[in-house]
């Protein structure tokens, strides 16, 4: 394969503009060439190998469902996907949806079908949007009422109930992350995930990490950053979870990849429903993401059929690095056919604002961007700005994490807790006497004004011998 040409540089000047040039002559197919892409961390976890629990069985599962909807019994599906659907399975929902609005074991029922799409769209869910537009448009006013009421009453009795997350805060100073010397001699890349308790001031006042990747890698820097982190103020404290991505730049060892993926059956094991192979696949899945050049289409079929994963797709097209001053975390936009931000898609870590990008001209070629920071010295005000390839998304982490969630995998389910407060499965938790939660979930009481049952609640998680939850008290005594 031939070796790809250095990477171009360009200038994002202060109104977000580029110099009138040729784009396609400046971006590079970079990440092609494996040999490219760092590989060193994929080896470590290769020694480390992940632990998956053979015997692990979900409760009941998506693959289950999903195989007796394929089946045709119809009756026996709808009472699986029901249960899943308790548990915020939005894939659940959405093929509720079809069923009532083909027919399939019922009589059809458009308005009962828009009620299931209309709770799903609250979900992480590829085409729900869509799909409910396309409903709506061959139901009246009344009907569509009528579909809204029922989803209410379908909202109320799930056991997972989502609801909206407002980020007041952002990060005003960045604490130093210190990478060591090992890390950086050998490119290592990786991530730690956590929580974080803010302080009125804006003053980081607890952090616990929950995951790592690789382990016994970056936790020690990711504290001593995170806790220097320093935050605008607020007239109320906060509770936000943090995902660390360390990269020396994207790219993707497909082949070590791969082998990973393949390690004691890690792939098939979790496409056959095991939900601790599905919750180590979601780990990996999330290594990737952090360093893949992709986006995730609209496309994914309900059905999970067994197939071998083809990770070249996580590769990215065209790779470009711009010079961006006080660039900070990750943005991911659309361009449209002028090279102007049509829609911003999601902001990570990032002081920007949809209205500082929309508008804009990036002067490169259509498609969806993602800008991303790299780590290490001497880095100054260069990021990349990279292409991405929309793929399925089963090749995203949290389309496996949410499956061993509700097939009631406990890390699974722990770890969705920790995304943020108001997501559902942290007050679920916490009705189930899961430590950790309970603290959490007590600390978030006495933040929204209800202190003696959040001290409660802390005190309990204490008495289980929950640590964190000492310092969740003595952060909010004086609350």
């Amino acid at each position: 394969m031939q070796e790809p040409a250095p990477l171009q540089r360009m200038e994002l000047t202060s109104n977000l503009g580029l110099p009138d040039q040729d784009f396609n002559t400046v971006l590079q197919n970079r990440m092609q060439n494996d040999r490219m892409a760092p590989v060193n961390s994929l080896l470590i976890l290769l020694r480390q190998k992940l632990p998956q629990d053979q015997h692990a069985k979900a409760v009941i599962s998506r693959v289950d469902a999903l195989n007796t909807y394929q089946q045709g019994d119809y009756d026996k599906a709808r009472s699986l996907l029901q249960h899943l659907m308790q548990y915020g399975s939005a894939h659940a929902m959405s093929l509720l949806s079809t069923m009532a609005e083909q027919g399939q074991g019922q009589t059809a029922d458009k308005v009962q079908a828009l009620s299931y799409l209309y709770v799903a769209s609250g979900y992480p869910l590829p085409g729900a949007k869509a799909r409910v537009l396309e409903l709506e448009q061959g139901l009246s006013a009344a009907e569509q009422a009528d579909a809204r009421a029922q989803a209410t009453t379908l909202l109320a009795n799930l056991k997972i109930k989502r609801q909206k997350h407002y980020n007041d805060r952002h990060i005003i100073e960045r604490g130093r992350i210190s990478l060591s010397r090992r890390v950086l001699k050998d490119s290592l890349f990786g991530y730690v995930k956590g929580r974080q308790l803010i302080g009125r001031d804006g003053k980081v006042l607890v952090v616990e990490l929950t995951d790592s990747m690789p382990e016994g890698l970056f936790e020690s820097a990711a504290i001593n950053g995170i806790s220097r982190n320093r935050y605008n103020p607020s007239e109320k404290a906060s509770i936000y979870s943090f995902f660390s991505n360390v990269t020396f730049g994207p790219g993707i060892h497909v082949q070590k990849f791969t082998e990973l993926l393949q390690q004691d059956n890690l792939w098939r094991n979790a496409s056959q429903g095991n939900p601790s192979a599905q919750y180590q696949l979601a780990r990996l899945m999330q290594l990737a993401e952090a360093r893949a050049i992709s986006s995730y289409s609209d496309l994914e079929q309900l059905e999970l059929q067994l197939f071998e994963p083809d990770f070249r797709q996580l590769i990215g097209g065209l790779t470009a690095e711009a010079i961006f001053p006080n660039f900070e975390g990750q943005v991911e936009l659309t361009l449209d056919d002028n090279g102007i931000v049509s829609e911003v898609n999601r902001i990570n870590r990032s002081h920007l604002k949809p209205e500082d990008l929309l508008g804009h001209s990036f002067g490169l070629p259509a498609g969806r961007y993602r800008l991303t920071k790299p780590q290490g010295r001497g880095i100054g005000d260069y990021i990349f700005i990279t292409q991405q390839n929309p793929v399925a998304e089963r090749y995203r982490g949290e389309f496996w994490l949410q499956q061993a969630a509700e097939s009631g995998y406990l890390p699974a389910q722990q770890t969705l807790s920790t995304y943020n407060t108001t997501n559902g499965w942290l007050s679920y938790l916490a009705q189930q006497q899961d430590p950790a939660s309970l603290a959490w979930f007590g600390a978030q009481q006495i933040i929204d004004g209800q202190k003696t049952e959040g001290m409660a609640n802390i005190d309990k998680a204490i008495s289980l011998g929950y640590g964190v939850g000492k310092q969740l008290k003595a952060a909010l005594k004086d609350y």
